[in-house]
């Protein structure tokens, strides 16, 4: 297992259903995946796919906090329960699996599964396999073709990269303008 630890965070209220990813401004489509602002969390990128078993799949950053966040629901799960904590395993292609303590969050009419990662290996991963499983207590619940997410990758990269120039954000820079650690440089997309 890898070291890393996958954090489902329940303070991430963001509108990540199949209807609300639809209310965030759309970057650009590549390959079957939408790349999108989240004006909720700072203008952060992310993408998003439904998939045809049912699940919606989001991959993303979260400027607020500074780390990239998974969000996979379905509505078939209707069991999952707001505020409980589940421990998944994901799994890229044969991959050792990442695991983590994860909480379900009412969004909307649905309960939603939303981690946040830390590590940029996990963002790698997902750009360079060909799917991803999810299990819950040893057991497959979805597994999801990741068809072009290196395109949809790199593009969401360029969008996060675009958004931080806009808003003049920089690797170490305060939003404050007054407070010591305000300096500029270089923004590593992959550092989240």
């Amino acid at each position: 297992m890898k070291n890393a630890i996958l954090v489902f965070v329940f303070a991430l209220l963001v509108v990540c259903s199949k209807a609300g990813a639809d209310t965030q401004p759309l970057w650009k489509t590549v390959e079957g995946w939408d790349i999108r602002v989240d004006t909720t969390l700072e203008n952060s990128c992310f993408l998003y796919s439904p998939f045809q078993d049912g699940t919606a799949f989001r991959v993303g950053f979260n400027r607020k906090t500074r780390l990239g966040h998974v969000i996979i629901g379905n509505s078939a799960w209707a069991s999952l329960e707001p505020g409980k904590e589940y421990d998944l395993d994901v799994q890229f292609d044969a991959e050792a699996p990442w695991n983590g303590t994860g909480r379900a969050v009412k969004m909307g009419s649905e309960t939603l599964l939303v981690v946040e990662f830390g590590e940029s290996d996990f963002l790698r991963e997902f750009m360079r396999k060909q799917a991803v499983v999810f299990r819950y207590k040893g057991r497959q619940i979805t597994k999801l073709s990741l068809r072009g997410s290196s395109l949809a990758g790199a593009e969401l990269v360029r969008c996060q990269q675009a958004m931080n120039e806009a808003r003049g954000y920089r690797e170490g820079q305060s939003s404050d303008p007054f407070s010591e650690n305000h300096k500029s440089s270089h923004r590593d997309p992959f550092s989240y």
